[in-house]
């Protein structure tokens, strides 16, 4: 999959109005009418930032609201993209984009507690990556983090599937479809309903296309 996104961000909510200033004067500014196709030959060096209106992207059943996140990673971009509410989309340069939000993007996190504290990772991670890389390096840091390591491997925290859609920004049914691939590859066990992942190194560097 060559389509990028993360939702729901609250870009707009979390940065202060300096930072956002910022991105806009590095970025540029692109409006689509109500139902407009968006070209899918988008520039792989730039982050579209959702500044009003919605995205649907048609093939995942998924629309993008203000504040949101997407992009390519390749020119062989197959998503159909539509704007609805007469959508106001910045498009930044990646180097600039993480050079200005350096630091000051808020991990995000799930509403499952551990000890009186709500899970955490890392936002910087999770931008510009596939889905699945995405949900095996939220796998990772939680289990480095969270994790209690055993003989069997690393026992992660009792996630379901609809944490880890809110700790990575992906679809429900991404979510659930990719945690399913990785139980049925052994990259990952279930013991009692909670997951394990049996070799960290592995789940990190196995190829999407194993999957």
């Amino acid at each position: 999959m060559s389509f990028w996104y993360l939702h729901p961000a609250k870009i707009l909510r979390d940065l202060d109005r300096s930072t956002l200033d910022q991105l806009s004067e590095a970025g540029r500014l692109k409006r689509w009418g109500h139902r407009a196709s968006i070209p899918n030959a988008q520039d792989v060096d730039y982050v579209s930032l959702i500044l009003k209106g919605s995205v649907d992207v048609q093939n995942l059943g998924l629309r993008l609201q203000k504040g949101d996140l997407f992009g390519t990673l390749s020119l062989e971009l197959q998503n159909p993209l539509r704007a609805f509410d007469d959508a106001l989309i910045c498009e930044v340069p990646k180097a600039d984009f993480l050079a200005i939000t350096e630091g000051k993007l808020p991990p995000r996190q799930t509403n499952m507690r551990l000890r009186a504290k709500a899970l955490k990772v890392d936002t910087s991670r999770l931008l510009f990556t596939e889905p699945a890389e995405r949900i095996r390096l939220t796998m990772a840091e939680l289990a480095e983090t969270y994790g209690e390591k055993l003989e069997s491997g690393h026992v992660l925290p009792p996630l379901k599937a609809r944490h880890f859609a809110q700790l990575t920004g992906l679809s429900m049914s991404q979510t659930r479809g990719i945690l399913n691939q990785l139980q049925d590859s052994k990259l990952v066990q279930t013991s009692r309903g909670v997951l394990i992942i049996p070799d960290l190194e592995t789940i990190l560097r196995v190829e999407e296309t194993k999957l």
